[in-house]
């Protein structure tokens, strides 16, 4: 979040920008902090008219998926943002190998972000909850197991589409609009012994959302593909907070804003998170595009 205050005329008037609220309760990060004051508010409102299923009904259905896959002889493509989503799938694929829940199979990190963001996450192990805490004190690296590999060149990348063996790969990005998860979506969306999870949100417009609305064929780099791959989203692993706990991180207020402006959603989403503002009180208003809004007079 960025917080600016503002002195003008000697009063001082308090902005707060949220950026992407966190869901609480996941692994690895703390908590969102809270916040109880703020003169205006500028806040997303991604998931502002949904929740998310429970993490723990994501974990399970994830492993199940997996290891179902991994019997037909087929692969798990898990289409995946470099920062935060690709870290937590590592973080749950950890604890289903080394808990003995999953028997080990390769699984390939297909992003040359994705692993410059795993050196960063393990460079800031001090920021970490106290849960992933408790997992570094025991001796356990949270983002290492057997059978994981990071991909490092084009050809590597090349080279996955001819693996035969189960597997799982993990590429972006996260919407399937380009990346080199294109490429293994080219490769495996026709064969139904494969899987393609999603677990982040997918915008209108995207691959990713054609897919999860089960539109078929799609088209991939010009050329039109039937979708028999089993095509699963779990947004449970969501990095953006879901309606209740956008409102619960609201409630911490010791007095609504002056004005809150929702962004960062799709209609429906803003709408819905701003009527259950109202009836709370709050002044809410839905910006449009290129509108203009005077808070400090000059």
């Amino acid at each position: 979040m960025v917080e600016l205050q503002v002195r003008q005329n000697g009063g001082e008037q308090t902005l707060l920008f949220t950026g992407d609220l966190g869901q609480p309760n996941m692994p690895i990060l703390r908590d969102p902090e809270t916040v109880e004051w703020a003169d205006w508010l500028m806040m997303e409102s991604t998931y502002g008219n949904r929740d998310h299923a429970p993490l723990a009904e994501c974990l399970t259905q994830l492993c199940t998926i997996v290891d179902e896959t991994r019997r037909k002889g087929g692969r798990v493509l898990i289409p995946s943002f470099a920062v935060g989503r690709t870290q937590e799938v590592l973080y749950a694929l950890n604890e289903f190998v080394e808990s003995g829940q999953l028997e080990p199979l390769p699984v390939f990190v297909d992003s040359p972000m994705a692993r410059e963001v795993l050196r960063v996450y393990q460079r800031y192990r001090a920021l970490y909850d106290e849960a992933t805490q408790a997992k570094l004190r025991q001796g356990d690296e949270p983002f290492s197991f057997p059978g994981l590999q990071l991909i490092t060149t084009v050809d590597e990348s090349k080279q996955l589409n001819t693996f035969n063996e189960p597997c799982v790969i993990i590429s972006g990005s996260g919407m399937a609009t380009g990346g080199r998860i294109k490429h293994h979506l080219r490769h495996s969306i026709g064969d139904s012994r494969n899987a393609v999870v999603f677990v982040g949100f997918q915008a209108q417009g995207t691959l990713g959302r054609q897919l999860v609305d089960g539109v078929s064929p799609v088209r991939i780099f010009g050329e039109w593909h039937e979708v028999k791959a089993r095509i699963y989203l779990l947004d449970g692993f969501s990095a953006h907070a879901d309606k209740t706990a956008l409102l619960q991180w609201t409630s911490q207020f010791r007095k609504p804003p002056k004005q809150t402006f929702l962004v960062h959603g799709e209609p429906d989403a803003m709408a819905s998170l701003a009527d259950a503002l109202r009836q709370r009180g709050w002044q809410v208003h839905l910006p449009k595009q290129g509108e203009e809004v005077t808070l400090l007079a000059t």
